[in-house]
Order: C-alpha cells, then structure tokens, then sequence
C-alpha cells in the first residue's frame, strides 16, 4: 500500500520540477522506502537527510536539485525540549546569493 501511495508522490514531485523537496517522516528504516525515492530523484537531486532522535523510524530529508543549487554548509539540529524531534539547516546558494532552508 505504502509503495502505491509514495509513487504517486514522487511522480507529483517530478511533475512539478521543483528545486528544493522538504519531506517529513521520511522512513530510515525501511530501506525499500529510501531506496524508492532515492532511484526516482537522485539523478536530480542532492539528498541531505536526519532521522529522529531515539528508536523511532523516521526523520527528515531536504532534496536539493544539483544543476540549480550549490550547499554551502549544513547543520544538525536535536531538539531535546520537544521531544525527539530534529531539525536540518542547509545553507544554500542560488545566482550567487545566499538562500538558507530549514526543516523540523
């Protein structure tokens, strides 16, 4: 069920040519679950990635298109006052100006 619905999603990405992808919950542990989008998306995009603090399954990842965007630097962020959450800081740049991108 999950790889019917999640192709679905990567073909909408595709579709909309986007230059930066955000995804929340993605899954680390289902290695048929990375391994699908990373086959779909990894000849355009750069994958930066983050998974949660503690036994859960999921995290973060921040799709960069390689032709549009250099990343100049990243951090890791934990936020151990909310839990397990985690946040990922890119610092990009686009035309040569500075575009930073954060997801939590």
């Amino acid at each position: 069920l999950w790889q019917s619905r999640h192709s679905s999603i990567i073909a909408l990405l595709q579709s909309l040519n986007l230059h930066i992808i955000c995804l929340q919950e993605f899954w680390f542990k289902n290695v048929a679950f990375a391994q699908l989008y990373k086959s779909q998306l990894l000849s355009k995009y750069s994958f930066y990635s983050l998974p949660r603090t503690g036994t859960l399954d999921d995290g973060l990842a921040i799709l960069i298109d390689q032709t549009e965007l250099r990343v100049i630097d990243q951090h890791q962020l934990t936020l151990n006052d909310i839990g397990t959450r985690v946040a990922l800081l890119l610092h990009l740049e686009h035309q040569n100006r500075p575009l930073p991108v954060v997801t939590l």
